[in-house]
């Protein structure tokens, strides 16, 4: 799945997370970074019946490198994202993905 796979984040940091947004994580999400880690996908093409969706990296723990880092990445784009978001990777050519933290 990974090309380059993160280290999985520790509690502590997603609650610090959570500090920083205001909100908690939603419950799949949560689980699913803290057994994944995130990283760099080796095949990040999805498709469904009406487009074909390219993801290159899965953010994670990453403090060392900003660009791939929830928190760093969360406080570089606040004022681009609606604050309700989350963005949580990205295509590799500008484009974010996100999900939706309240509602």
């Amino acid at each position: 799945m990974y090309h380059i796979q993160f280290h999985p984040p520790s509690t502590d940091y997603l609650l610090e997370l959570e500090m920083l947004t205001g909100a908690k994580l939603p419950p799949d999400y949560n689980r699913f970074i803290l057994e994944s880690g995130g990283g760099q996908l080796t095949s990040g093409q999805f498709k469904n019946e009406k487009q074909i969706i390219f993801i290159d990296t899965l953010f994670g723990s990453y403090p060392e490198e900003i660009s791939v880092d929830l928190k760093n990445m969360y406080v570089l784009l606040k004022d681009r994202i609606p604050p309700e978001m989350l963005t949580i990777g990205s295509d590799g050519v500008g484009n974010f993905l996100c999900i939706c933290l309240k509602g």
